[in-house]
């Protein structure tokens, strides 16, 4: 077996190298109290702080540390009028090329404005475009965009690629591809929890097998 230091002996040794002594003392509580103002108190350093000496430092026992308790997937949420969703990102710049896209695109999971098949984002050492860079960099290539004047959600998974349904619907339950026809668009509360539940199992890699095409670089 490797024979390494004990914690505690780590702690003490960068303990007793700070000007203040070891925190576990009433002298080094005394010290602060005495001959530091209360903004020189403020200013320490968790190793040197009193009131931190019931806790060792962070930097020591990270991995010891309890996990905080993991967070159910959700997408983001999104207006109920797409009315209201297109007139706040039509004139939005993109937070790439600071430019008004041509194209604008919506991420799913992170809201981030995307210029949609945009030359003036294009990663150039990756070959692609900035809707495929982004999604290895948001979701690890897996994710979706709304796509701004049709209305319709593209889902990507790696370099394959799919048009799936609008989240927002008419009065009657029908869509309206590329606004055509100027109706108010509602969000359907049914198909953003369908497409939430396909997220969070993964099951929209399979959704319209035959509909996946292998050009996501190209988006």
């Amino acid at each position: 077996y490797l024979r390494l230091p004990s914690i505690l002996h780590i702690l003490e040794a960068k303990w007793a190298s700070t000007h203040l002594g070891t925190p576990f003392s009433d002298k080094h509580a005394d010290n602060v109290s005495s001959l530091l103002t209360p903004l020189q108190q403020s200013r320490l350093q968790h190793e040197e702080n009193p009131y931190w000496r019931k806790f060792i430092p962070p930097e020591y026992l990270g991995i010891f540390r309890a996990p905080m308790s993991p967070l159910p997937f959700m997408l983001k949420r999104l207006p109920s009028l797409y009315q209201t969703l297109y007139t706040t990102i039509l004139y939005k710049k993109c937070n790439r090329c600071s430019k008004i896209p041509a194209e604008a695109g919506l991420c799913l999971t992170c809201h981030r404005l995307i210029c949609f098949r945009g030359d003036c984002c294009k990663n150039k050492k990756r070959a692609c475009f900035e809707t495929y860079d982004h999604m290895l960099s948001c979701g690890g290539g897996i994710g979706g965009v709304v796509h701004l004047k049709m209305g319709s959600i593209l889902l990507m998974a790696q370099k394959r690629r799919c048009l799936w349904r609008s989240l927002f619907l008419d009065e009657h339950g029908e869509e309206d591809k590329w606004l055509r026809r100027g109706y108010p668009l509602k969000i359907s509360p049914l198909r953003f929890k369908t497409l939430e539940r396909m997220f969070i199992d993964g099951s929209f890699v399979h959704h319209n097998g035959e509909q996946w095409v292998t050009d996501a670089v190209n988006y």
